[in-house]
């Protein structure tokens, strides 16, 4: 039922109509021709759409892989950074022990960041 200006209703048919019968029909070219392009089209387009989202998948799992070593391989570095670089380099009063400690920490804060977003981990992120 469709409500009219003046308050009346006026009973409209309505159409359920798929994705491709939406294609199909905005495309607007008419004849058999026309139809046998309309079909390539629409089929081509799912093809390339089924093969992107399988792909998408398979792609999002190696970022979290490379994002779990990434983190991985900064926790190492962290730890050998607190436990022997840092005391080595802050007592021989080197500049770099000051300008490398926050950034050796942010860098594997941020590793854990993203590993935990990836991996769906829920434990505390810590360095």
């Amino acid at each position: 039922m469709v409500r009219q200006p003046n308050g009346g209703t006026r009973k409209l048919p309505c159409y359920q109509i798929t994705r491709d019968g939406f294609a199909f029909l905005a495309m607007g070219f008419t004849g058999k021709r026309a139809a046998r392009f309309k079909e390539a089209y629409i089929n081509a387009f799912n093809q390339m759409e089924r093969s992107l989202s399988g792909a998408g998948a398979a792609d999002m799992s190696s970022v979290a892989q490379n994002a779990r070593g990434v983190y991985l391989h900064l926790r190492e570095i962290h730890q050998i950074w607190t436990s022997q670089l840092y005391p080595m380099l802050k007592a021989v009063e080197s500049p770099l022990a000051g300008k490398l400690y926050d950034r050796v920490g942010d860098a594997v804060f941020g590793a854990a960041l993203v590993d935990s977003r990836l991996n769906g981990s829920d434990k505390e992120v810590r360095p």
